[in-house]
This record gives structure tokens, C-alpha cells and sequence, in this order.
């Protein structure tokens, strides 16, 4: 028997007010599914992440260096401002047992995988 694998986190509709597209990593492990994205000079505060109807939503802002009056811009590469990702879950997430956190800049989102559809070993026994 083979098991047909699919992309169960493709993404939404990234249309709307967004500055700029942290790029993202999704995998899965046996017991979760694992979703990274690159936010550099991202507070955690500004980070905001919810479920609604099965949809995972990340919007977030990266602030502009405040620069003091006289500066002057020599070049500006970085971007700044607001960003969204949106991505559908997979019906085999536990949309109750999702964590986040900003580390090195990088938000790392886990999300658990619903209990029947976690791996399990089954005993056997002599009889």
C-alpha cells in the first residue's frame, strides 16, 4: 500500500497591506507540524499569530530605526512595515495545541498534530 502525500499548508491569498513577505520553511515531524519564517528585527510583541476556520494567520511589523533630525540616507535596502502570511492547516493539526516564539529572528510556530493522527506502537502479546 502507498500513501499519496500532498501539501497540506499551501497559502493563502497574500494580497492586503503588506509592506514586505517573510519568507518560510514548513515541515512536519512525527508528532507536529513545524512552520518557520524570517522576521529579523522583529519584536515578539509585534508579532501576532490566530486560527480562524482552519486558517493559520501571521501578521506582524517590522519598525524603522527612528533616525535623529540633520541624518541623512545614504541607502535603504531593508524594508519596513506591516506583513501577513496566511496558511491553510491541515485537517490532522490541533489548532489548540499551536506555540510561537522569536528566536534569532525567526518566529517558530508549532503546531501539534490531533492525537489520532500521532503515531502509536501497538503491543503484541503471546497468547
Amino acid at each position: 500500500m502507498s500513501i499519496v502525500r500532498f501539501n497540506p499548508f499551501f497559502e493563502l491569498d497574500r494580497s492586503g497591506p503588506a509592506n514586505w513577505v517573510p519568507v518560510a520553511d514548513v515541515w512536519e515531524t512525527p508528532e507536529a507540524y513545524r512552520i518557520d519564517l524570517d522576521v529579523p528585527a522583529v519584536a515578539a510583541a509585534d508579532v501576532h499569530v490566530a486560527v480562524e476556520d482552519g486558517v493559520l494567520l501571521i501578521n506582524g511589523e517590522r519598525k524603522r530605526t527612528e533616525r535623529e533630525e540633520g541624518d541623512r540616507n545614504h541607502r535603504l535596502e531593508r524594508r519596513y512595515g506591516k506583513f501577513s502570511r496566511r496558511f491553510r492547516l491541515p485537517e490532522t493539526a490541533d489548532a489548540d495545541a499551536i506555540s510561537a516564539r522569536v528566536a534569532n529572528g525567526v518566529l517558530e510556530l508549532t503546531i501539534g498534530k490531533a492525537e489520532e493522527e500521532k503515531p502509536r506502537r501497538v503491543e503484541v502479546v503471546a497468547a
